[in-house]
């Protein structure tokens, strides 16, 4: 499906197909067949007006990708700004993480699950 060979031949694939079944009707397999054929042609065509299509839809997507990557890049500067502000406002904590959330890391009260007994009973060894 990504060169004009791989199109072309699922097109005419597909008017085949509708040809071998029974419940398609001869009218729609005759456009199916008419629009294959067209698509092929305007595919192959020679006369240039639509060769450049492909070039001009990569040229395209080209600049959006480059106008969308300096658009992260700015919303990743004023993110720099606004978590920085939030620091002074919340707090002199030099974790960004935990001045702009509110929230600061902390080492568990409890001891590990996997040092102590598993049951409630006691389970250990001399149990």
């Amino acid at each position: 499906m990504y060169t004009k060979w791989g199109r072309s031949y699922f097109l005419v694939l597909a008017a085949a197909t509708a040809w071998t079944l029974d419940k398609v009707g001869v009218m729609t397999k005759a456009l199916l067949v008419f629009s294959a054929s067209l698509s092929v042609y305007v595919m192959f065509s020679s006369t240039g007006r639509f060769s450049g299509a492909d070039d001009q839809a990569n040229d395209m997507l080209r600049k959006l990708r480059d106008e969308a990557k300096g658009k992260a890049g700015e919303a990743q500067r004023y993110s720099g700004i606004f978590g920085g502000i939030a620091g002074k406002m919340f707090g002199s904590s030099d974790d960004r993480a935990a001045a702009t959330s509110g929230f600061s890391q902390s080492t568990p009260s409890q001891p590990d699950a996997d040092s102590g007994p598993s049951w409630p009973s006691g389970g250990g060894p001399g149990a």
